[in-house]
């Protein structure tokens, strides 16, 4: 199994497990190009969303990043209520 196929399963669980994965959480396992991965995945077929987040750093800028999730947990998580 290739290394990228490797990081595509464990972002796949992370989302699946945890709702949403950013490139900090990527980092975690060794995943630098979470971007990458995600277009991977997609091409795999898979509906992801992107929300991009903002939060102001520790010298006032403002600085923004990506956070994924798969489509079918947001719609599994909204018909439980």
């Amino acid at each position: 199994m290739e290394r990228n196929d490797s990081q595509k399963i464990k972002i796949l669980r992370w989302m699946q497990n945890k709702g949403s994965i950013t490139p900090q959480d990527a980092l975690t396992f060794g995943c630098m190009r979470l971007a990458a991965r995600i277009k991977n995945l997609r091409s795999d077929g898979y509906d992801i969303i992107t929300d991009r987040l903002e939060y102001i750093d520790n010298d006032g800028r403002k600085v923004s990043y990506a956070s994924y999730r798969l489509r079918n947990q947001e719609c599994a998580q909204t018909t439980d209520t």
